[in-house]
């Protein structure tokens, strides 16, 4: 019902319009989604990842992480593609990463391989969950069951944690 008539010919729907229908659902989803062959170039993208990237689609199909990150990230990402690649399943991992405009977020990376129909297409497609502002809460929180809210000390609790700890530190330090 929601493709339009002109979009199905003799029952079918036309490859065209298919792809151009599969992109708009993509580009409607708020969060970063992208995919990449076998080779791990960029197939393609949602706008939200053009935004996190801060280049546009036509800027990063057929360029590999080594081409659009720096050294040590690009490594992370490769790495973790071929992994995935070997195991042809799923993989969801925690990572910081900077955006385009230069500010570090903390996210999750969720990616499944794909493998189309005909076999002729492998690959990676995957998706970026910020979650930057729950990280902070989490430290937040963190910090307010181990210090007094007043004086930013460390409560009863944090202070018999350090002593325990000292204390198992000591007796091992005995018994060299």
């Amino acid at each position: 019902y929601f493709l339009a008539a002109g979009a199905i010919k003799g029952g079918e729907i036309t490859v065209h319009n298919q792809n151009h229908f599969m992109q708009a659902v993509i580009d409607a989803a708020p969060t970063p989604i992208f995919f990449k062959d076998a080779e791990g170039r960029y197939l393609g993208c949602n706008i939200a990842f053009e935004e996190y990237i801060g280049l546009t689609r036509e800027q990063l199909i057929g360029k590999s992480v080594f081409e659009l990150f720096d050294k040590d990230l690009a490594k992370v990402y490769y790495e973790a593609d071929k992994a995935l690649f070997d195991r042809k399943g799923t993989q969801i991992y925690e990572a910081k990463v900077k955006y385009a405009d230069d500010t570090m977020h903390d996210v999750i990376l969720h990616k499944a391989y794909f493998n189309a129909e005909d076999e002729s297409v492998e690959g990676i497609v995957g998706t970026i969950l910020d979650i930057t502002e729950r990280k902070k809460a989490e430290e937040a929180l963190e910090q307010l069951a181990l210090t007094d809210s007043l004086t930013g000390l460390d409560n009863r609790y944090s202070l018999m944690k350090r002593l325990d700890h000292a204390l198992v530190r000591q007796k091992r330090e005995n018994f060299k």
